[in-house]
């Protein structure tokens, strides 16, 4: 189909756009990471349990598992479900990671069926963006100032910190 767009004062805008039928998936899946985080050189584990819509387990069916980290596809891995309709993927994380953004994306084919699954890889790096925001938009020496901080990891997400704010004498002003 070509999608056309006018405007007063503008001349027509075309574009080319595809309209797909909606399709019903055929199976249901949920993947499951073992551990709740991993870091750089980690093997990760995740077990992708799927079934059937009409019910029952895809037994033998094959999926394949495209890992990404920060952008790059790591060795692709292929593997069966069993008869209880579950399956697990191995691999090994880059021992440098520089943002932390992954995904791990489950080809799953079932006869003449193909869906994917994929979910984010909970990756976690020792590297934190720390931003302190004065309340009034200045310090201002010898009065009561308030702070506001935020911690990012690389990949934008909100990083979890504990802090104590030290004056140049040494002596503990502030925390959490």
């Amino acid at each position: 189909y070509t999608m056309t767009a006018r405007t007063e004062g503008y001349g027509p805008a075309e574009r080319k756009i595809d309209i797909r039928g909606f399709r019903a998936p055929r199976l249901n899946s949920h993947i499951t990471f073992l551990r709740d985080g991993y870091g750089p050189g980690d093997t990760v584990t995740a077990t992708l349990e799927v079934k059937r819509a009409e019910g029952g387990a895809p037994t033998g069916a094959k999926v394949t598992a495209t890992p990404r980290v920060d952008g790059v596809a790591l060795p692709e891995s292929t593997t069966t479900v069993d008869d209880k309709g579950l399956c697990t993927v191995t691999f090994a994380l880059p021992k440098d990671i520089a943002r932390g953004e992954g995904t791990l994306a489950l080809a799953i084919q079932d006869g003449a069926v193909q869906e994917t699954a994929s979910k984010s890889i909970p990756i976690l790096v020792n590297a934190v963006d720390i931003q302190i925001y004065p309340e009034g938009g200045d310090l201002v020496n010898g009065f009561k100032n308030r702070v506001y901080v935020q911690a990012t990891q690389p990949n934008g997400k909100p990083a979890d910190i504990d802090a104590t704010i030290i004056a140049k004498d040494a002596d503990t002003i502030g925390g959490d």
